[in-house]
């Protein structure tokens, strides 16, 4: 008893304390993490299912991806992430995507925060040097409380990606444009989340990235990285991010089909967060 009590008093420190809403900063994807956070202007693939769901259209193949992590490496704390997405040719491309995000311990969920996504991403112009894409996902959001019951709603994402140029993107999401609600008495709005970013390639293998995230409620977030792919079969990551400040790090191992990522991030406070991936394209 007393350990579910001071699990949820944490849970409540780090919401006020800026660190965690619901349904925000999940980040799945350990390419994200590794890169500072930001994925919005990055041809992400089957993680823009995630992020920018204009950045899905990158998706060359079918591809399913698989993630987990434990926040702060606490054991407390549970993230697992699931997509899978087909290239139709012409028609675009279309994706499904799942994050269950959960707090408790040996078997008691204190808390759960569902979320199901159905992505769909085309371009609408394109040559050697731009192009120009656009994504929506309709998602369906779950939330529960042990001993408060359960409360669920549909939100929207709205997003772009623009090649200007031979190397430099441009990206921009807005996430929960309806601003779905939750509760009955006492309300709770999800805040709608602006993405601006930029990305520049000047070269294949390398590419560097600088975000802004923010919502109408909170100061605005930067998340800036970089990839480089030093072999064939190994890309490494660096990355910052602000409010809450981390240092991140990560790398993907790839083979054929299959491909391993890894993504890490330091909080100075709270610690160290692992993320492992599996993607595998066929």
């Amino acid at each position: 008893m007393y350990k579910k009590i001071a699990i949820l008093v944490f849970c409540i420190f780090l919401s006020v304390s800026g660190f965690a809403t619901i349904f925000d900063n999940n980040q799945p994807s350990p390419r994200a993490i590794g890169m500072g956070g930001g994925l919005t202007a990055y041809n992400a693939g089957i993680e823009g299912v995630f992020y920018n769901p204009a950045t899905l259209f990158s998706l060359e193949k079918n591809e399913l991806f698989l993630g987990y992590k434990r926040p702060y490496s606490f054991s407390f704390i549970n993230e697992s992430n699931f997509a899978i997405g087909r290239n139709l040719g012409k028609i675009g491309k279309v994706a499904f995507g799942y994050n269950g995000f959960t707090v408790g311990e040996s078997g008691d969920k204190l808390e759960s925060e569902q979320t199901m996504i159905l992505t769909y991403a085309n371009s609408f112009y394109s040559d050697r040097d731009a192009t120009f894409n656009i994504g929506i996902s309709v998602k369906y959001l779950s939330l529960s409380f042990e001993g408060y019951g359960k409360s669920s709603n549909l939100s929207l994402d709205f997003g772009i990606l623009a090649k200007v140029g031979k190397n430099t993107f441009l990206g921009f999401s807005l996430k929960d444009f309806n601003a779905p609600q939750f509760g009955s008495a006492d309300t709770i709005n999800i805040p709608t989340k602006m993405n601006f970013a930029v990305s520049y390639a000047p070269y294949y293998g390398t590419v560097t990235t600088i975000e802004i995230e923010k919502n109408e409620f909170d100061p605005a977030r930067i998340h800036a990285g970089g990839e480089f792919n030093i072999f064939k079969i190994l890309t490494l990551r660096f990355g910052i991010a602000t409010m809450p400040t981390t240092v991140n790090t990560g790398f993907t191992v790839s083979y054929w089909i299959l491909a391993l990522d890894y993504g890490m991030e330091y909080h100075d406070v709270l610690g160290y967060t692992h993320n492992f991936a599996l993607r595998i394209k066929f």
